[in-house]
């Protein structure tokens, strides 16, 4: 708990995590929706349709890129932090003779 509340655990991780797979649903659920309605369309829904493939191939795809990206900042700041006394106070020197 010490380490939760001196931020030396972070909880970023988990909410992108979680931010990720949302992003993954969305972007399938509108890329699914853009297709039907291309499908649907009696006018011009070619360009719709390939609007819909081009958000369910590449959606998920820069969403997972995103959160690597993002992740990897946490993760160089917990290597960092595991290499020196990250938010620990200095050691007091021994007073000079």
């Amino acid at each position: 708990m010490w380490n939760f509340l001196t931020f030396r655990k972070l909880i970023t991780p988990i909410f992108l995590q979680i931010i990720m797979w949302i992003g993954v649903v969305t972007t399938l659920t509108i890329g699914i929706v853009w297709f039907v309605q291309g499908i649907c369309n009696d006018y011009a829904g070619g360009l719709q349709v390939l609007e819909g493939l081009f958000m369910i191939i590449m959606g998920p795809l820069l969403c997972r890129v995103w959160a690597e990206k993002t992740t990897i900042l946490f993760r160089m700041y917990d290597k960092t932090c595991g290499e020196t006394s990250c938010g620990k106070p200095p050691a007091e020197k021994p007073p000079s003779a």
